[in-house]
């Protein structure tokens, strides 16, 4: 029992020891910012080493509609809080959809980092997104949002890692 929790504590503790950077989804109704009037969703930068915005961030939706990917630039409005952006984007009725970031933060040659999250009937849900280092946004971590599983940055690198049907 022990172990198991030491374990656990491990895995969920390095990044904060490593100086772990997250993405934090909110409502935009929540947001004093005009900006964030009528958005799908607000993004924000969370870092332990004091950075506070981005130096660059990218995103995408991603969908299956009919069996078909559909990959849709987003437009990202920076808002007025350091790290912050909305997200400018309405979900079309038909199929499954996720929201896809890349972001680069810190100095240039820093390495990039990717999050992907569902979006679900109601929009996006508020949470906190472990941003993977070293990984864009790949087709392997978009179909691991549709089905919900998790790939590990070493099963992807041994090339162990299959999409469950």
């Amino acid at each position: 029992m022990r172990l198991r929790a030491l374990m656990i504590a491990c895995l969920f503790g390095a990044p904060v020891f490593a100086g772990g950077a997250w993405l934090s989804f909110n409502d935009p109704k929540t947001s004093a910012d005009p900006l964030a009037v009528g958005a799908l969703t607000t993004v924000k930068l969370v870092v332990l080493s004091g950075e506070k915005e981005f130096t660059e961030i990218t995103g995408a939706a991603e969908g299956l509609v009919d069996g078909q990917r559909i990959s849709i630039p987003l437009v990202l409005e920076k808002l007025s809080r350091p790290g912050s952006r909305s997200v400018c984007w309405k979900p079309p009725a038909a199929g499954q959809w996720v929201l896809a970031f890349a972001v680069r933060i810190g100095p240039k040659g820093n390495p990039g980092m990717a999050a992907v999250v569902k979006v679900n009937s109601d929009g996006v849900k508020r949470q906190l997104v472990l941003l993977n280092l070293g990984l864009s946004w790949t087709p392997l971590l978009i179909d691991s949002a549709f089905t919900g599983a998790v790939p590990t940055k070493a099963a992807v690198l041994r090339g162990a890692w299959r999409v469950p049907e």
